[in-house]
């Protein structure tokens, strides 16, 4: 498959376009046009039920997918994801598979594998006690954020560290763990919460903006300060 992304940055929306026979699987109810020569039915994303069970309900992610098979050559369906912010592409192969936010997942061509990655109490209190999806290629799949996307390559032994409310998504052989910043009465002072802490070699995804902030500030708290 081939992408184009457009009606960046605020609003990204991604064309998928295939060969003819081609087939691509999309998050279920993101498709906002499709060209003729689509054939689309409901499946579990290239993979058995047993495996699309284990991601719905260890990993928070939709159980059915829509499956997009070309008839011809050129056809295309395009995506938008359910908030607004920026739409990317990653490339995947066998030697590195990634770790993506269940939500973020958009898109991903057919010969993608997709599991759930449970690695203990580290990835359950991640993000909003969810579970992370594990990509492993060949192939590309077509990630969503809320705000806009940054790639941030690590190299052997680097480090950096990232708020779980603007991850995304992270190569699998990265060393990681998630704590508080500084313990809790740190984290509690500055305001931040949980962070993951990831050691090279490999690549982290964030967005630039976090869902949980933006819903904190649409509906806040009973007593909070709303500025009026």
């Amino acid at each position: 498959m081939q992408v184009s992304v457009r009606c960046r940055p605020a609003y990204a929306m991604a064309y998928v376009i295939m060969g003819y026979d081609e087939i691509v699987y999309i998050e279920r109810g993101s498709m906002a046009t499709m060209s003729a020569g689509v054939a689309l039915k409901a499946g579990f994303g290239g993979e058995g039920l047993g495996r699309a069970l284990k991601r719905k309900y260890l990993g928070g992610e939709t159980l059915l997918f829509t499956e997009c098979h070309a008839q011809v050559e050129g056809a295309w369906v395009a995506v938008s994801p359910a908030y607004p912010g920026d739409v990317d592409v990653i490339d995947l192969d066998h030697t590195e598979p990634m770790l993506v936010e269940a939500g973020s997942l958009l898109a991903y061509s057919h010969g993608v594998r997709s599991d759930v990655q449970f690695s203990g109490l580290r990835t359950v209190v991640m993000h909003e006690g969810i579970t992370l999806i594990k990509l492993d290629g060949p192939g590309q799949a077509v990630l969503s954020a809320y705000g806009g996307i940054e790639e941030i390559p690590l190299g052997d032994g680097e480090e950096i560290i990232v708020d779980t409310g603007h991850l995304i998504g992270f190569s699998a052989n990265l060393t990681f763990d998630v704590g508080a910043l500084g313990g809790i009465t740190t984290a509690v002072t500055t305001g931040e919460g949980l962070v993951a802490r990831f050691q090279g070699p490999g690549r982290v995804l964030v967005q630039t903006r976090a869902e949980q902030a933006f819903r904190d500030w649409l509906i806040p708290e009973s007593g909070q300060n709303t500025g009026h």
